[in-house]
Formats: C-alpha cells, sequence, structure tokens
C-alpha cells in the first residue's frame, strides 16, 4: 500500500512538472486583459462615450492639417486660455513624423503596428514568471486598454520604450509625450542613447518655431488635464517592456556568452 502510495506520489509530482507555467500565466495575462477591455468598453466615459479610435481619428484630422499649410494645432489652443475637452493637440511636433505617413495608410495599422512590435520584443526577453505576473498587473490597470481602443498616440511611447530596451537610440524619442520623460532614461548608459539624444537635438533645433507653439498650447491649457502628470494613467503600460527586460531569462544568458 505504501509503495502504491508513493507511486501515485511520484506521478502526481511528474504531471505537475510537466506544465508549463509560462503558458499558465500568459494566458492569466490575456485574461487579464480580455476584461478590462470589457470594463474600458462598458463603464461611463469609457469606449461607449468617446467611440472607437477617438484620439487617432483626432490626430489624423491634426497631422492632414499640417500636410495642408494650416498648423498643427487649434488656433484657440494658440490664442489663449482654453479648457481641455480631449479634442485638443497636446502633443510635440515629434510626433508628427511618426504620424504623418499613417494619414494614408489603413487606420487600423496605427495600433496593430505599435501593439504586435511591443508584445514582439517582450516576448523575445522571455519575462520570467514573476514578471509576466507584474506584466499581467499591468495590463489589467483600469483604462490600459483603453490606449490601444481610442488609438491613442501614447501607443507609439510603449513601443519606443520596449525599443529602448534593446537600441537604446530610441530612448530619448520617448519624449514625444513629455510628461512621461522618466522613460526617456531607459539605455542611457548606452552609447547610442545619446546618439538619440543627439537626433532629438537636432529635430528640435530645426523646428524650434513649432516647439514654441507648443508651449504656448500647454501654458494656456486649463482643466485636470493641464499638468505635467497628466500621463501617469499611462504609466502601467509603459512599464510593461521594462518589467520584461528588467525580469528578462534571456539577459542571464546574454551576459553569460
Amino acid at each position: 500500500m505504501i509503495r502504491s502510495q508513493d507511486t501515485v506520489s511520484s506521478i502526481s509530482r511528474a504531471h505537475v512538472s510537466r506544465i508549463n507555467w509560462r503558458f499558465v500565466v500568459l494566458w492569466v495575462v490575456v485574461g487579464f486583459a480580455i476584461v478590462e477591455a470589457l470594463y474600458f468598453a462598458l463603464r461611463p466615459g469609457g469606449l461607449l462615450f468617446f467611440g472607437m479610435g477617438f484620439d487617432q481619428h483626432t490626430y489624423f484630422a491634426a497631422a492632414r492639417d499640417f500636410v495642408a499649410g494650416r498648423g498643427f494645432y487649434e488656433s484657440y489652443q494658440l490664442a489663449g486660455p482654453y479648457e481641455i475637452d480631449a479634442r485638443e493637440i497636446l502633443y510635440p511636433p515629434l510626433l508628427l513624423p511618426i504620424l504623418i505617413p499613417f494619414t494614408a495608410l489603413p487606420d487600423p495599422l496605427w495600433v496593430v503596428v505599435p501593439a504586435v512590435l511591443t508584445g514582439a520584443i517582450v516576448a523575445w526577453w522571455r519575462p520570467s514568471y514573476w514578471a509576466l505576473l507584474a506584466i499581467a498587473f499591468c495590463v489589467a490597470w483600469p483604462s490600459s486598454s483603453g490606449l490601444y481602443l481610442l488609438g491613442n498616440p501614447g501607443i507609439w511611447a510603449v513601443l519606443l520604450v520596449a525599443v529602448a530596451t534593446r537600441w537604446a537610440w530610441a530612448g530619448p524619442l520617448v519624449m514625444i509625450k513629455p510628461s512621461l520623460f522618466p522613460f526617456a532614461f531607459v539605455g542611457i548608459k548606452s552609447r547610442s542613447w545619446w546618439l538619440g539624444a543627439l537626433a532629438l537635438l537636432v529635430f528640435v533645433l530645426v523646428t524650434l518655431p513649432m516647439w514654441r507653439d507648443y508651449a504656448t498650447v500647454m501654458l494656456n491649457a486649463r482643466g485636470a488635464a493641464a499638468n505635467v502628470l497628466y500621463s501617469l494613467w499611462t504609466s502601467p503600460m509603459m512599464l510593461v517592456p521594462v518589467i520584461a527586460w528588467l525580469g528578462s531569462t534571456r539577459r542571464s544568458q546574454l551576459k553569460a556568452s
């Protein structure tokens, strides 16, 4: 009887050891994402209020105005104080090189490209179990899915952070959303980060009049979102590639080699 029980116990342990826990945690992440997306879609002031792709269509219209010579920012934003009501242009000119090509491309690509590339880089790092659980928490954070459902330009900031974990030159470009500037320092110890910073400086100097407009737009803004912390709600998604990088099982292999 004792041997029989020992046999059953060993079989149970062997069965548990064969479970792919990474696969289990991955589906926990997916489940959290689905639940959070449904919550954002159905809650008051969520997707039903704004409509799918609200942010991207707002910025696409601004980019078309810029290409047509009518400027990137709304005239009333430059004229004097105004209340933010979610339709204003609150990003710096650095967004335009990303934004303009997508005004001529199919709308879904604006979201699909950064989502897929970010996911690919996160997966490449092979996050540990604890990292995957932390990522699940970030994905399930209220409004995280709203970035993608609304097509908020912040999804490109998330991608740039992900790219910076592998190629540091992309770090300074996170300044497409200046309120998230701490994430721009990802990879600062690398020489290529400073090359990215130099490229950013050159772009600012070339487009300096537009940056003056951007400063005016931000100083004229009024309302709850008119502060440097207005983008904190996107921070959990910004942390996803950082967590994957810090909790990577691949990093130790790369150091060993």
